[in-house]
């Protein structure tokens, strides 16, 4: 498998930024975020400049990507409403195809709700209330069986043991 080109994705506290570490660690290609798309504050990638990497060939980690906005979207109060959650979700598979079409490689992240939870509580993290993680993995759900329809490649990895 190729780690040059490469995006995680998945719930808050299931090892994105981990595995993101480690891939930096092994290959020297910088980490970028997209953690904030509505801010476009630091190092989080706007839209168009995620939109220029998944038509490229460029090597690129990044930790996050669009599809983020469909599984917290509704659910978290300071989420923009950018676009029809139907629509973030198709958009969302279409910048994915194309990143994978052009060489990259997407990693999903998973771990249980309890996993979730544990983490959550152990790093003093208030962005995500309890009650909201099912809600958030049900989504995550949605965009596993979106890509699987659409034929996009993912690598699914459960990070609950860790």
């Amino acid at each position: 498998m190729d780690f040059s080109r490469v995006y995680i994705t998945g719930c808050d506290c299931t090892g994105k930024s981990t595995i993101a570490q480690g891939i930096t660690d092994a290959t020297g290609i910088p980490i970028t975020k997209f953690s904030k798309p509505e801010t476009y504050e630091g190092d989080a990638l706007d839209r168009a400049e995620f939109e220029r990497l998944a038509s490229s060939q460029e090597d690129c980690i990044l930790d996050r990507a669009w599809n983020g906005r469909y599984a917290y979207e509704g659910i978290l109060d300071q989420m923009s409403n950018v676009l029809p959650l139907h629509r973030i979700l198709e958009y969302s598979v279409e910048l994915s195809k194309e990143f994978t079409d052009n060489g990259g490689t997407i990693i999903m992240t998973h771990a249980s709700h309890k996993s979730i939870l544990r983490r959550l509580h152990d790093r003093g993290d208030d962005f995500i209330k309890p009650y909201q993680i099912y809600d958030i993995i049900e989504r995550y759900k949605h965009i596993h069986k979106a890509y699987l329809n659409a034929g996009v490649p993912f690598y699914f990895v459960d990070t609950s043991h860790l």
